[in-house]
């Protein structure tokens, strides 16, 4: 009999670590309560053989969950909806999310954004390295803060782009409350 209902859909997200020395951790799948912005645990699993696995229901739209686990310097964001999900952390505990449609743009997007992280620090300390070493020139300084100035504005228009392109799902609106105070009013 047709109940009209439509048939829930389901996740199965597989976490693999790498480096070993990590069984038998406590990894965390956790939700963002909208009150108080803590981290509430939906979910524990146990590290076996450097994989994790959760499991569920994914809802009609995506869901925003966080993993966590000791070692890991902040939650980690991932879009639940139906699918398998992948995360791979590498030895320094940095993720890589894939498998589903959101997640891979996520992901796409992190990248763009580490990128760009990685070029601004690398300015910065070509600039306190000459500072150091006296060779700082007015002309050098100004070549170095026009790099930096290009590179924050991209880092800017990636987020803007994104959150444009996703305003309609919760990671859009996720990265619009977590970086739209970067926006310039327009």
């Amino acid at each position: 009999a047709c109940t009209g209902k439509p048939t829930p859909k389901e996740y199965t997200l597989t976490g693999n670590l790498s480096g070993g020395g990590s069984d038998s951790l406590l990894v965390y799948l956790q939700a963002l309560d909208e009150n108080t912005g803590e981290f509430v645990s939906v979910d524990t699993a146990t590290v076996q053989n450097g994989t994790f696995v959760f499991k569920g229901l994914a809802e009609d739209s995506p869901m925003l969950r966080f993993i966590s686990a000791e070692g890991l310097s902040k939650p980690v964001l991932i879009a639940i909806e139906s699918g398998n999900i992948d995360v791979s952390f590498d030895t320094a505990f940095v993720a890589t999310v894939k498998g589903t449609a959101l997640n891979d743009k996520y992901q796409e997007f992190s990248n763009k954004r580490n990128k760009i992280s990685d070029d601004l620090r690398a300015l910065s300390k070509l600039s306190k390295d000459a500072e150091n070493a006296g060779t700082l020139t007015p002309e050098y300084e100004k070549q170095l803060d026009d790099k930096y100035d290009s590179l924050y504005n991209g880092m800017k228009k990636e987020v803007f782009d994104f959150t444009k392109a996703n305003i309609t799902n919760p990671l859009g609106v996720y990265v619009l409350i977590d970086r739209g105070v970067s926006f310039d009013a327009a």
